[in-house]
């Protein structure tokens, strides 16, 4: 996600956690990080904020905490680790005045059903839930059966692309 909007031209994105006390919080923060290092771009501690759960409200709270921490230095893309985080997120944008994609471009995570009925589309990060969740079911049997057991498998995700990311202004 971080690659498709450094590849639009974002170089000030933002990232809106979701719980860091969660594994997918604390992965996707991870992300973030890695993604900023690999692209060579600074770490910016008002670039950042964390939401209490994965729900609506808590986007548009965070969302709120990121653009009062980010008043001198705004970013031209937030990327969020939920879609309820971002749908929450962009009304908290809309209603301090912000045009999604024109000001800002918001990306979700999980494509969840209500991602391609919001307006704009929610652009999102789509993981492979039949591949998940047959991992899952591989790797709980070969622990039942005390096989050696990954530390960690990675499922493959794409980008689906609606309408919420554009190329930043000039």
């Amino acid at each position: 996600a971080y690659d498709y909007l450094y590849e639009m031209g974002h170089r000030n994105i933002a990232f809106l956690s979701g719980p860091l006390n969660t594994l997918s919080g604390r992965e996707r923060f991870i992300g973030y990080q890695t993604a900023l290092t690999n692209k060579s771009q600074i770490y910016k501690p008002h670039y950042i904020a964390y939401a209490n759960d994965y729900d609506f409200n808590s986007g548009m709270d965070a969302a709120n905490v990121l653009l009062t921490k980010c008043s001198h230095d705004m970013p031209t893309a937030l990327l969020v680790g939920g879609d309820m985080l971002a749908i929450g997120a962009m009304t908290a944008l809309e209603n301090r005045g912000l045009k999604i994609p024109d000001d800002i471009s918001v990306i979700g995570f999980d494509d969840i059903e209500m991602a391609k009925y919001i307006k704009p589309g929610l652009t999102t990060v789509r993981q492979d839930r039949k591949l998940l969740g047959k991992e899952i079911a591989n790797t709980l049997v070969a622990y039942i059966n005390g096989d050696d057991v990954p530390p960690r498998t990675l499922i493959p995700v794409s980008v689906i692309k609606r309408g919420t990311c554009a190329p930043p202004r000039t």
